[in-house]
C-alpha cells in the first residue's frame, strides 16, 4: 500500500490549557511493504528560487499553531515573514551582511502559510458530519526544521 501518513502529536506545554491546543505533524511516504520515508509536502514557497526542484522548503515537520490568543494571524508568522523577506532583500542589494543562517540562504525566523484545520470522525454515520472544524491555524515550518539555520554558527 503506497500513500502518506501523517503523525499528530499535541505541540508545546502552554498551550495544553486552552480548549484548542498546538499540533506537531509529521509527514511520512509509505513506500512499499512496512516501509516508509519523510515526506516533504510543498507547502511553502521560497521567497527566491533557482528551479523548480528548489521551490519549496524542502521539510517533513511542522507545527499547527492555533494562535488561540491572536485568531488574526497577525503577530506571529507575518511578523517573521516580512522579517526574512527583509534581510534577504537587504542581502541581495549588499546593504548588509546579515546573520550567518539569512547569508547561507536559511530563514531566521518561522515561516507558515494560514490553513483550516479538520479532524476527521471515522465513526461518523454520513460523510457531512465526518469532519469537525476545529479552527484557523498558522502551518509553519517546525523549529527543528533545517530551513531555519538555528545550527549555522559566525565562522571566525
Amino acid at each position: 500500500m503506497n500513500g502518506i501518513i501523517i503523525e499528530v502529536h499535541t505541540q508545546g506545554t502552554s498551550t495544553l490549557q486552552y480548549s484548542i491546543p498546538n499540533f506537531k505533524l509529521t509527514f511520512w511516504k509509505v513506500i512499499g511493504d512496512n516501509q516508509i520515508e519523510h515526506f516533504s509536502p510543498k507547502f511553502i514557497e521560497k521567497q527566491d528560487y533557482i528551479s523548480e526542484e528548489d521551490r519549496y522548503y524542502n521539510e517533513y515537520i511542522y507545527t499547527a499553531k492555533c494562535d488561540y490568543m491572536d485568531s488574526s494571524h497577525l503577530n506571529n508568522t507575518p511578523t517573521c515573514t516580512y522579517y526574512n523577506n527583509i534581510i534577504q532583500t537587504l542581502i541581495k542589494n549588499n546593504e548588509i551582511t546579515g546573520s550567518p543562517s539569512a547569508r547561507n540562504g536559511k530563514l531566521d525566523a518561522i515561516l507558515g502559510v494560514p490553513i483550516i484545520m479538520y479532524i476527521k470522525d471515522d465513526a461518523s454515520d454520513s460523510f457531512d458530519d465526518n469532519f469537525e472544524n476545529i479552527g484557523s491555524f498558522m502551518l509553519n515550518i517546525d523549529k527543528t526544521g533545517d530551513s531555519l539555520g538555528f545550527e549555522i554558527e559566525e565562522n571566525g
